[in-house]
């Protein structure tokens, strides 16, 4: 009975320690450094003038908007968004979407307080500045993603703040005016 409960040990043991060689534990630094290597090889391929931040964090300002409001952690935004893979592929869309700030990956919290309302910035965040080594629905663990994010107004206390509301639209992308939802296809 011994030998049995022994052998049975031994077993349950190997297979514990056999399934364990292939375990790659999930480093941030490591992870950020790859992500940072791919957003630069994104830059230099298409061309484009980023500004870095320590954090990881790539910004292009298209329009800094205006006001005199600073986002505060309990605020409301109301935005108009493309999120893509940097392949191109776009993961998620949304227009006049309204969303908790505090609740925003960490990218978009950094790179909304970039710009005010009326203003428009593009990001390139590392996968560690957004759902790290997670699938969220059709994004892949540890994607770097590109947004561009129209951010049209600041809700405090269930109210519109005064002169945060712009007028139209001004980046013509019928892509950001299609009600929101997702397309996985090239954005060619």
């Amino acid at each position: 009975m011994f030998r049995n409960a022994l052998f049975i040990a031994c077993t349950i043991l190997c297979i514990g320690l056999s399934s364990c060689g292939d375990l790659v534990e999930y480093n941030e630094d490591t992870q950020l450094q790859l992500d940072v290597d791919s957003i630069e090889q994104f830059i230099v391929k298409q061309n484009l003038n980023f500004q870095k931040d320590r954090s990881g964090l790539y910004s292009l300002i298209i329009n800094p908007g205006k006001g005199e409001y600073e986002l505060e952690q309990d605020d409301d935004v109301v935005v108009t968004y493309t999120g893509k893979l940097l392949n191109g592929i776009i993961v998620e869309r949304g227009d006049t979407v309204r969303l908790k700030y505090a609740g925003m990956i960490e990218g978009w919290r950094e790179g909304l307080k970039k710009i005010k309302p009326g203003g428009t910035v593009r990001l390139l965040i590392p996968s560690t500045m957004a759902y790290t080594d997670r699938r969220v629905g059709q994004i892949p663990p540890n994607s770097s993603l590109d947004y561009t994010i129209f951010f049209r107004s600041i809700v405090r206390k269930n109210t519109t703040l005064p002169n945060t509301e712009p007028g139209e639209d001004p980046d013509d992308d019928p892509a950001t005016d299609d009600g929101g939802g997702v397309i996985l296809e090239p954005d060619y």
